[in-house]
């Protein structure tokens, strides 16, 4: 009996949290909803993020439709890319919508034939580990020509 009672807490504990108000104020990596998108940047910024570090975001507008998305690039000692505003870029990564913004955790972007990878297959930062600052060697294994490897 005791045991039915504490699963039943557990299953209503777990159900609710998924429901509560406020859920939706952290961004997540889901490989479920990976996306592909391609447009134009017509911002670049940087916000700082939770140890301080400037972080790169886009604001990309698709030319197909004229969704707008922000895109989490990298840490700005990571980031390795020169685009500039009005560059076309193909972004795929994890589709987060909060409060009605739609944002995507960058894993490629493909600008001028070139992918650059941010992520892992899983998801997981490739600037995760130790901070080393930026090293044009570093992107060796990171960076290759479209249909190259």
């Amino acid at each position: 009996m005791k045991k039915k009672v504490i699963f039943l807490f557990l299953f209503v504990f777990i159900v609710t949290g998924a429901v509560l108000p406020g859920k939706d104020k952290f961004k997540y990596f889901r490989i479920d909803k990976i996306v592909s998108v391609s447009g134009k940047i017509i911002k670049i910024r940087m916000e700082d993020s939770y140890r301080k570090n400037k972080f790169i975001i886009f604001e990309l507008k698709e030319l197909k439709s004229n969704n707008q998305y922000d895109i989490e690039v990298s840490p700005l000692w990571f980031y390795g890319l020169d685009v500039a505003e009005g560059s076309m870029v193909e972004v795929k990564g994890s589709l987060n919508i909060l409060k009605e913004n739609k944002i995507i955790l960058a894993q490629t972007i493909i600008f001028e034939g070139e992918v650059f990878n941010f992520r892992d297959k899983f998801g997981f930062p490739l600037w995760r580990g130790k901070r080393q600052g930026f090293d044009k060697n570093r992107w060796k294994g990171e960076m290759r020509r479209k249909g190259k490897r």
